[in-house]
């Protein structure tokens, strides 16, 4: 299953052979962590990351943010990035990623 690639192609043929044998129907690099979400959001997340993620491997570096809070940051980045919109912005996305 690592082989397949997670591309438009592919993509749902890697959920219908993840998710089935996985405890709550999620794909296993979700299960195995014990953090329950909807497989909709799920297939969202897929769909955002699939340009980024050549494998099915790749899934959770490329995408756990959207499941589990950072530990840590990088304050140096944080200053140069973070503009005084920037919580709104992601606050936005958060609603556009949910509603979509």
């Amino acid at each position: 299953m690592t082989l397949i690639r997670l591309n438009g192609l592919t993509i749902n043929i890697w959920l219908r052979l993840a998710i089935p044998n996985s405890p709550n129907n999620l794909p296993p690099y979700i299960a195995e962590r014990g953090i329950t979400v909807d497989l909709g959001f799920v297939e969202k997340v897929v769909e955002i990351i699939k340009e980024r993620a050549n494998f099915v491997s790749d899934f959770w570096e490329q995408s756990s943010f959207f499941f589990t809070a950072p530990q840590d940051y990088d304050e140096q980045v944080v200053k140069k990035r973070w503009k005084t919109d920037s919580a709104l912005l992601m606050i936005d996305l958060k609603k556009t990623i949910l509603v979509n």
